[in-house]
Formats: C-alpha cells, sequence, structure tokens
C-alpha cells in the first residue's frame, strides 16, 4: 500500500524533502491500525534515603540491581524494557 494514496508513484520521501506545513500528514497515516501507547504507572513510589554507600549497593545486591550514582528510579522487579520491540506490523 503506497503512503499517499492520492498519489501512488511517490510512495517514498526523504524528511529533508517534506515542508511540513505543505504535507498532509493524515494521508501518510490513511489505512494505518490503531496503536495505544500505554503509559505503565507504578502502583506505589517510595523515597528511599542511605546513609552510605555501603547501605546503597548492600540495597542494590538485595533487589538484585545494577544501581548506580545516576540512578534516580527503578522497578521492583526489574522491568525489562522493549519487551515487545520485536512486534512489527506488516500490510500485504
Amino acid at each position: 500500500m503506497p503512503n499517499n494514496p492520492d498519489n501512488p508513484d511517490n510512495d517514498f520521501k526523504l524528511v529533508q524533502d517534506v515542508n511540513p506545513i505543505d504535507h498532509d500528514w493524515a494521508s501518510e497515516w490513511f489505512g494505518m491500525p490503531e496503536f495505544n501507547n500505554a503509559l505503565i504507572k507504578p502502583h506505589k513510589e517510595i523515597i528511599i534515603r542511605f546513609r552510605n554507600e555501603e547501605d546503597y549497593q548492600a540495597f542494590a545486591k538485595l533487589i538484585d540491581q545494577n544501581l548506580t550514582e545516576k540512578t534516580i528510579g527503578t522497578w521492583y522487579p526489574f522491568l525489562k524494557r522493549g519487551l515487545n520491540s520485536h512486534k512489527k506490523y506488516i500490510s500485504e
């Protein structure tokens, strides 16, 4: 199925070739299935404070997760991201 049902000879365009003001984005999505990317909300959030690095690393080991100085949050149990990233829509 062409990208633009009104112009089947113009199936592919580079993004830099498309003027977003003049482009009819509705025609790009014509015939596509609905997609709803549901936001996963936590049941409960808590703030945990640690007296020192040793306590922090003991907690990381306890929950079996790699927590670093840059970690600002995590899921327990570990939330595997990209679980459905292999799924694709294929049209005949």
